[in-house]
């Protein structure tokens, strides 16, 4: 709190722009090898049954860690008080930080039998790459238009997640810390939505899917801004 912000920023906020920078810049080491390590523990027959367990297992953490992480949280800064003493703590910190280093532990225990890589080295060309991206995009206006609706699809989530955290604040004997709850009740309607789809439909076009999806997030906005 002592420290002189940044230009107009606060230092502290500075600081978790950059954890979070980082945070997404492993992300993008850590999932596709995870995606890649499936086939590597799995025998292929398996690999359907797996790749369900595996995305089943997903959205149920993200339920129950949404729901389950603010008393969690509360506890490891309990803990962390009893032990320690005083007021402040990082009981927060060290429970998250902690995590991670479980699961690279476990990662690391992980028996793969992945095959080494050649030693021949492949040079980066990511201008050649978007260059090619593009042309495709603009030869393929199927694929053109689904990436631009699920551009503005995930632009829309972003809103709404910055908008749950004010929820939060404002709703009545709720904490901002909270807001957890609210995208676990999202989380149960992704996996409903995902029961639902998969045993009515193949009934409907994909055409008659997307137009049915586009019309109840719109009435579900409207009753949000409404209520």
């Amino acid at each position: 709190h002592d420290w002189k912000p940044i230009g107009v920023l606060p230092v502290g906020f500075c600081m978790i722009l950059v954890v979070t920078f980082l945070v997404s810049t492993l992300t993008q080491f850590f999932a596709p090898a995870e995606q890649a390590a499936i086939p590597l523990i799995v025998e292929e027959q398996d690999l359907l049954s797996a790749n369900s367990l595996y995305t089943t297992t997903m959205m149920a953490s993200v339920i129950v860690g949404f729901a389950v992480g603010e008393p969690l949280l509360a506890i490891a800064d309990h803990i962390w008080q009893l032990i320690v003493g005083g007021s402040g703590g990082l009981g927060k910190e060290l429970l998250v930080g902690g995590s991670y280093a479980i699961a690279s532990i476990i990662l690391l225990l992980l028996s793969t039998n992945e095959k080494s890589h050649s030693n021949q080295r492949e040079y980066p060309h990511v201008f050649a790459d978007l260059r090619d991206g593009f042309k495709y995009l603009g030869e393929n206006h199927r694929l053109r238009n689904a990436l631009i609706q699920l551009i503005i699809l995930f632009s829309v989530f972003a809103a709404l997640t910055v908008l749950a955290v004010r929820m939060a604040e404002i709703i009545p004997n709720l904490k901002a810390s909270q807001f957890g709850f609210l995208l676990a009740s999202g989380g149960v309607g992704i996996a409903l939505g995902a029961t639902i789809l998969g045993q009515f439909g193949q009934r409907f076009s994909y055409n008659q899917l997307s137009v049915f999806g586009c019309v109840g997030m719109t009435a579900s906005w409207i009753g949000l801004s409404i209520f």
